[in-house]
């Protein structure tokens, strides 16, 4: 066996696994008869970087456990209507770019999204003013808790080069990973390494209509259709169930007929068993309909709106998972509040039960609150 790139034999101190999707948006089926160590550091560092971070705001809203990547990416100048400016860092609780802490007529005002935030403010304030009398200050600290009532924006942009280089490469990867022939898919692989244009070689698609999601499913999707008669190897590609590529493998394919799919829920960690159909007419052909003005305008459009449509879903998904998140959360600190951290679940009683959902009731309703006037906003809006 030899890396499909530099074609130079694969040995223990040079083979490498590599992933079939980038780990970096997920993925995890991997295999070790692809790439050579240096090349796939290469590809690595470059392009599969680049795609990983143009969908890094999926991954940090969703809060994707990923195998090598344990933190979440940062997402930085996230603007409110009002013009102030946040920082995600994980994945949940913007905080402002600017100092949380103001001065106030009364002393210090501090904007902490956690205690565990508010001690670490507060240490500092202790380095920088070391003859202060912290402990007199810290009885003092009057406490209370708010929601943001701002939306933040966060820009997504999908394309350039880079990225569809990598789409390329998963198709390449996964072609080459059920043992196809390297032969059909030189003009490809120039592709990817900048050794030829991108002549439509890979390009934006739409999602199919035939294609559906289970309700809380976010998922990558790769379908390979290879085609002797018509000499057609393509992959169709879906990224986060949103936006969707072809990639034209080989216009000179004379292997056997194949189909295959692949399909993982990177949520649930599984694959997920899809049907997947799609007519694509071949490069030569697209790229004749896109030489109309009026053609190539009408699919950007539909493009558009499909990605569009899917992005809205996903939102309405990361809503949903950080609102489960909530809730649980919320429980536990319930119930550590009233058992303590080492607790025997056989010996609650049903007064420390009540007990807990006194506290949990306490502790969830003013997000309950703002949950549900964010909603009312929205739908406020979405009728005008």
């Amino acid at each position: 066996m030899t890396c499909y790139n530099c074609n130079v034999p694969f040995t223990t101190e040079n083979s490498s696994e590599e992933h079939i999707l980038p780990q970096g948006i997920g993925g995890r089926l991997t295999s070790t008869e692809l790439l050579c160590r240096n090349c796939n550091s290469k590809y690595g560092s470059t392009i599969d970087k680049d795609l990983s971070k143009q969908f890094e705001s999926f991954v940090a809203l969703l809060r994707l456990k990923r195998q090598r990547s344990k933190e979440l990416p940062i997402l930085k100048n996230l603007i409110s209507p009002s013009g102030k400016l946040f920082t995600l860092k994980d994945g949940r609780f913007p905080e402002p770019v600017h100092s949380p802490v103001t001065k106030t007529a009364n002393g210090y005002s501090i904007n902490a999204r956690n205690e565990e935030e508010f001690q670490a403010i507060l240490k500092g304030f202790k380095k920088k003013y070391p003859g202060s009398d912290f402990m007199e200050m810290e009885n003092k600290v009057e406490r209370s808790s708010s929601y943001m009532e701002e939306p933040i924006q966060i820009q997504m942009n999908v394309g350039g080069d880079s990225l569809l280089k990598a789409v390329g490469k998963i198709a390449l990867n996964y072609y080459l990973s059920k043992h196809g022939d390297r032969k059909y898919v030189t003009p490809l692989l120039d592709f990817i390494n900048g050794n030829l244009n991108n002549d439509e070689y890979v390009h934006h698609h739409l999602i199919e209509p035939s294609i559906s999601w289970n309700p809380r499913e976010v998922s990558h999707t790769i379908c390979l259709q290879g085609n002797p008669d018509t000499h057609t190897l393509v992959a169709y590609i879906i990224l986060f169930s949103s936006a969707s590529y072809i990639v034209n493998l080989s216009e000179t394919y004379a292997g056997p007929s194949c189909s295959y799919t692949y399909c993982y829920d990177v949520m649930t960690h599984q694959e997920v068993d899809k049907e997947v159909s799609f007519f694509y007419p071949g490069r030569t052909a697209y790229k004749t309909a896109i030489l109309t003005t009026k053609v190539k305008d009408e699919m950007a459009q539909a493009i558009r709106s499909s990605l569009k449509s899917a992005t809205s879903r996903i939102l309405g998904l990361v809503e949903l998972f950080q609102y489960e998140d909530k809730i649980e959360e919320t429980g536990v600190e319930a119930i550590i509040e009233v058992l303590g951290p080492n607790f025997d679940e056989e010996e609650i009683s049903n007064e420390s039960v009540n007990k807990i959902l006194a506290v949990f009731n306490q502790k969830i309703g003013p997000f309950l609150i703002h949950f549900f006037n964010k909603h009312k906003k929205l739908s406020n809006r979405s009728s005008q």
